[in-house]
Parts: structure tokens; C-alpha cells; sequence
């Protein structure tokens, strides 16, 4: 910390990427957080150790919740300031969901609220975060409710969470073995943890770990082979979660399926990437059975698959690289280079 005698009347600090282990399912979330603050006695925090703070605190067990006022608990005290405001922008692997579910909190003390008749809340979502200009709707329902929840109150208060997802339910659910409950009970209780609800930690591991592998109980998928339509590659995409065999750590992103030959429905394409994904798996194998349970289905297609995903064992541990995305592809039934990157064009 140092002293500036002209600081800023609000200084924020924004886009620190973070990733900690959910209390409902010990599985990791991850994401960015922006952080404000209004100094006291011209008292100013250097902005690495911001980062320092968020990458201290979620190596622990939390809920979103208690990661948002753990941050803005410790920059209160850190610094006396006069007000803080934390927003976490989290996504988090929720079994069910063919897309990690995403989630946004606000929460705020001091003077951060309204003092004068100003609330520097609205500047700090407003400006900083920009929560109202980015056609972002989970963004913008939360710090709607945040500065609707807003009050005098100095005390630290959480003023908002709000979440957004997707369901999928193609492949049939089967009820986790009880040995699974029993190891996953085992393990939670080696761990240095004893601030969970046990009970509760392990029927969300079991949930998630059992919605990852459903794809080992589905069977293949024959589908009748239908007519070209003018002619025209069909193209499809479909998103999807899986789990690293290497690390127990989900990877998710998109399928995209280019098929030229026969068409494929959307519905029996999301099944086939499903039933691959999910179960324990590397991209590179996930990506060829894709195109050959296509060109199984529909018989000696043209096919291109391109997989594009994130790995929680990049984002969520080690190098902690959010933006980083590894990229596979398969084909079949292309002979010529010049047919292969006249289907790979179709992806563009």
C-alpha cells in the first residue's frame, strides 16, 4: 500500500481472472472479477495485489456468494476504506446443463451506495463495468437488481445474484451406484476441509460426476439414411461438456458438424456428441469418434468435425489461461485436399 495525496474519488480495478472450488459440487468455477473502491486517508492499494487477494482467497472451498463477500470483506479491512463493490462473474459446471451455467454477483458496503445523493455504485456498474452497453443480460439483470437492493446501510451487503442456463436431456438418466457415494464420501473426508456441508458436497460431486458419464449407458445411433437437399453440406452446432480423463476436470465448448452426402437432424447430431462427451475423455479421441458415429449413422457421407474447447485444467488450476482454446478436427470420406478445405471453409 502507498499514500497519494490527489487520489481518485473511485479507483477501479477490473477483468482479474480467478477460478475456486464450488461448495455444492467440488467441482471448480471460474471466471473474472471487478473490484472498486473509495480511498481513505489517501490510502492507495497497488493494483497487482488486487490479484494477489482474488487468487488467495478462491483457493478454498465457496459458493459464489461467500467468494464475493470474502473479497469484499478483505479490501474493507485492507484498506479502511471508505465504501467497496465487488462483481464476480462466474461460470460453473451444473449437472443437467449442457453449457456451464453462468452466474453474476454484486455486492457492496460503506459509502459505495449512496452518500450525498450519490450513488457511486451506478458510476462503478455503470462506467466501469459497463453492465447496461454490452447486450449482456445476465450482466445487466443483476446490477439492476443490485442498485434496486441498494441502500444507506455501511454494513457489507450482498445486493445480487443472478444466473442464466440452458438444459439438455437427450440422453436418459441413470441414478448414481451407491459405491460412488461412498468414495466420493471417502475423499471429501481426507480433505483439509471441515467448513462444508458434507452431505450436501457429495450428492453435488456425485450429481455432476454421474451427468458427465451418461454417455457410457446410451447406445449408438442409427439413423436412416435421407435425401441431399439441392445438394447443399449441411451444417450443425452443437455445444457440449466433457470430462478430462487426465485430470477429473470438465472441458466444454462447441461441435461443429459439416456433412455433405446425407443431412442430419439437429436433435440426432446432439445426440451422438453427447453420448461421446460424456464420459471420461481427451479432445483428440472425443473429436474422431464424433465423425465416425456420423458417417456409422448415416453411411459413406463426407464429414468434417471441428471441436473447440476450454479446459478447466488451463483455466481452473496451474497457468490459470481463460482464453486459451484447443482446436481438433476430424474428417471422413474426403479424398482431395481441395474437397476438405472447401468443407473446413464452411465453418468459417
Amino acid at each position: 500500500m502507498f499514500t497519494e495525496p490527489t487520489p481518485a474519488t473511485l479507483i477501479a480495478v477490473k477483468n482479474i481472472h480467478f477460478s475456486s472450488v464450488s461448495r455444492d459440487t467440488l467441482f471448480p468455477f471460474y471466471g473474472t472479477l471487478h473490484i472498486a473502491y473509495l480511498p481513505h486517508n489517501h490510502v492507495i492499494l497497488g493494483l497487482s495485489k488486487f490479484a494477489r487477494i482474488a487468487r488467495c482467497l478462491a483457493a478454498r472451498v465457496h459458493t459464489q456468494e461467500s467468494l464475493t463477500m470474502a473479497l469484499l470483506g478483505e479490501v474493507c479491512q485492507l484498506l479502511q476504506c471508505r465504501g467497496a463493490a465487488v462483481v464476480l462473474d462466474a461460470s460453473h459446471c451444473i449437472a443437467g446443463h449442457d453449457t456451464p451455467v453462468r452466474c453474476v454477483t454484486v455486492a457492496a458496503a460503506g459509502h459505495m451506495m449512496l452518500e450525498e445523493g450519490r450513488s457511486y455504485l451506478e458510476e462503478f456498474l455503470r462506467f466501469h463495468v459497463r453492465a447496461f452497453d454490452q447486450h449482456d443480460d445476465v450482466l445487466a439483470a443483476a446490477c439492476t437488481t443490485a442498485l434496486a437492493a441498494s441502500t444507506t446501510s455501511r454494513d457489507p451487503t450482498l445486493l445480487a445474484i443472478h444466473s442464466e442456463h440452458d438444459g439438455g436431456g437427450l440422453l436418459n438418466q441413470h441414478p448414481p451406484p451407491p459405491s460412488l457415494y461412498t468414495a466420493a464420501q471417502r475423499l471429501v473426508s481426507l480433505l483439509p476441509v471441515r467448513c462444508i456441508d458434507t452431505v450436501a458436497s457429495v450428492e453435488g460431486y456425485v450429481q455432476v460426476l454421474s451427468w458427465l458419464t451418461q454417455g457410457y449407458h446410451a447406445d449408438a445411433l442409427h439413423a436412416p439414411p435421407r435425401a441431399v437437399v439441392n445438394g447443399i453440406p449441411l451444417t450443425i452446432t452443437i455445444p457440449f461438456t466433457s470430462l478430462c480423463e487426465h485430470h477429473m476436470l470438465p472441458f466444454h465448448g462447441t461441435v461443429r458438424i459439416v456433412i455433405a452426402g446425407s443431412p442430419l437432424s439437429e436433435r440426432d447430431a446432439a445426440y451422438i456428441v453427447h453420448r461421446r462427451a460424456r464420459r471420461l475423455q481427451v479432445q483428440e479421441r472425443l473429436t474422431n469418434h464424433i465423425a465416425d458415429d456420423v458417417v456409422a449413422a448415416l453411411g459413406g457421407v463426407q464429414c468434417v468435425v471441428l471441436c473447440e474447447a476450454l479446459h478447466l485444467c488451463m483455466a481452473a488450476r496451474g497457468v490459470g489461461k481463460h482464453a486459451s482454446r484447443t482446436v481438433t478436427t476430424a474428417v471422413r470420406g474426403v479424398e482431395s485436399g481441395r474437397q476438405r478445405l472447401a468443407l473446413l471453409a464452411l465453418l468459417d
